[in-house]
C-alpha cells in the first residue's frame, strides 16, 4: 500500500464520514424537533429514527463514493 492509498483509507474517508454523518445528524435532529417529534406516539418516533438512520447511511455512502471517485480519477 503506497502513501496515497494509505491517506485515502485512513485519513480522507474517515474525515468524509465524520463530516457527512455529523452534519446530516444535526440537520435531521433539528428538523425532527421542529416537527414536534418528542410529542409523537412511540410508533411514529421509532419510524422517524429508522428513516433518519437510513438517510445518514445513504448520505455517508454517497460522500465516500464521491471521495473514492475523485481519487480514482486523479
Amino acid at each position: 500500500m503506497d502513501r496515497q492509498q494509505f491517506a485515502i483509507l485512513f485519513v480522507q474517508i474517515p474525515i468524509a464520514l465524520s463530516a457527512s454523518a455529523g452534519g446530516t445528524t444535526l440537520i435531521l435532529f433539528s428538523l425532527l424537533n421542529a416537527l414536534g417529534m418528542p410529542t409523537w406516539p412511540d410508533s411514529y418516533q421509532n419510524l422517524a429514527w429508522v428513516l433518519a438512520i437510513a438517510v445518514v447511511g445513504i448520505v455517508s455512502w454517497v460522500v465516500v463514493g464521491k471521495v473514492l471517485d475523485k481519487e480514482v480519477k486523479s
